[in-house]
C-alpha cells in the first residue's frame, strides 16, 4: 500500500497447482475484498473451492459473504502466524519483485498485473516435476486459467 492511494492488491492461492491469482483493490474495505475475491474464484468450478483460508485483517471480516456465494467454508490463520498461509506469503513475495513495498497499485495498468499473474503461473516447478501451475491446476480441473 502506497502513501499515495489507498489501491492495493488481493492474492489467492490455490495450494495443490500453485497458482496465484491477483487482483486489484481499490481500497481496503471488506466490499472491495471480497468482489476481487468472487471475480478471481467463481469462474473455478464449485468442486474445487473446497475451502478458502484468509488471514485476520479488517478487509476479510465479510467472510459469511463469500462462504455464502462460493460455496465453500472460511477459515482464519491465527494471528501473527504468517506461516499458516506459506503459499501465499511466498507468492507475495515474488510479487514485490517487481512492486516493492509502497508501490502506488493506482499507477499500475491492470494488464501488467495479468502478465504478472501469467508469468508467475508458467514458471515451471521442481515440486511439479517441471511443469508449470497453469499446467497442473489445467490436468486437476480441466479449467485453463487463460485463453
Amino acid at each position: 500500500v502506497s502513501r499515495q492511494s489507498l489501491a492495493r492488491l488481493k492474492t489467492v492461492n490455490e495450494r495443490v497447482s500453485g497458482i496465484i491469482l491477483i487482483g486489484k483493490m481499490k481500497d481496503g474495505s471488506i466490499s472491495e475484498s471480497n468482489r476481487v475475491v468472487l471475480e478471481r474464484l467463481s469462474p473455478i468450478p464449485k468442486q474445487y473451492r473446497k475451502t478458502l483460508t484468509r488471514d485476520r485483517g479488517k478487509e476479510n471480516l465479510g467472510w459469511q459473504e463469500l462462504e455464502k456465494k462460493l460455496e465453500t467454508n472460511v477459515f482464519f490463520a491465527h494471528a501473527y502466524s504468517s506461516y499458516e498461509r506459506g503459499s501465499n506469503e511466498n507468492g507475495n513475495g515474488l510479487i514485490r519483485r517487481p512492486y516493492p513495498k509502497q508501490t502506488d497499485f493506482e499507477l499500475v495498468p491492470e494488464k501488467d498485473l495479468d502478465t504478472l499473474e501469467r508469468q508467475l503461473n508458467s514458471r515451471p516447478r521442481k515440486r511439479h516435476g517441471g511443469l508449470t501451475p497453469e499446467e497442473v491446476f489445467l490436468k486437476m480441473t480441466g479449467v485453463a486459467l487463460y485463453s
